[in-house]
């Protein structure tokens, strides 16, 4: 478990489109990129099933993928942890059908 505190800002997040919407993980990575975090990757997820959006955090850095899902509106529940410190990205942001709502509650 990474003990250091570290901002979202510090954090290498890739955002995936599991909705199949066309364009969806592009503006979430515009949307995470104008908040100041780093976006190293966004594309398709490898299926577009994903009824609802989630966090999947590699490195078990929970409080930055906490306050990951509080900007993005994602309930703290739907965030998986794993231990893969050989992971070239921190956090994968995976959304899902929910994304067309959550997104709509981000611009306001």
């Amino acid at each position: 478990m990474n003990e250091k505190e570290e901002s979202p800002k510090a954090i290498n997040v890739e955002v995936l489109n599991g909705l199949g919407l066309p364009g969806s993980a592009k503006v979430a990575a515009r949307y995470l990129k104008k908040k100041g975090l780093k976006v190293s990757k966004f594309g398709n997820a490898g299926t577009f099933s994903y009824d609802e959006t989630l966090i999947v955090d590699w490195k078990g850095n929970v409080s930055a993928s906490l306050l990951l899902s509080k900007l993005l509106k994602i309930d703290p529940s739907k965030i998986i942890v794993y231990d893969k410190p050989s992971k070239t990205i921190d956090v994968t942001v995976v959304l899902g059908k929910d994304w067309k709502q959550l997104s709509e509650q981000l611009k306001k």
